[in-house]
């Protein structure tokens, strides 16, 4: 009976154990791309990176930030430099839904920043 009960618990902790590889797994593959910036001087930067979306697919967004001085905003932009979405620092969590399949870029400007951001990308 004691053999019995072992089984069953390390066949649980299997199962467990897997379904969290395969969460994480997941998690990381649904990742676009981050930007990540830290000035210590005041600086003007625009970063950038593109992913390609279908429609119907929900972009996410989260941003961390420790900004002392100067604003951020970010932009989500169609192939013909149409602004889709447009979210400043104060946010932590977003989501745009896109309306066709196509290129997007997904920019962060800093004006006069002092401080650091990290804005994480995911498909939804």
């Amino acid at each position: 009976m004691v053999r019995k009960n072992k089984l069953f618990i390390t066949l649980i902790l299997i199962v467990l154990g897997l379904v969290g590889v395969i969460m994480f797994y997941l998690h990381i593959n649904s990742s676009i791309g981050t930007i990540t910036r830290n000035f210590s001087e005041t600086t003007d930067n625009r970063a950038t990176i593109g992913v390609r979306g279908s429609k119907g697919e929900i972009l996410t967004f989260k941003l961390t930030s420790e900004i002392k001085e100067g604003d951020v905003q970010f932009q989500v932009l169609d192939s013909e430099e149409n602004l889709i979405g447009v979210f400043g620092q104060d946010i932590t969590d977003q989501e745009i839904s896109l309306e066709k399949d196509d290129t997007y870029e997904i920019a962060a400007i800093s004006e006069s920043l002092v401080g650091k951001f990290r804005l994480r990308v995911h498909k939804k």
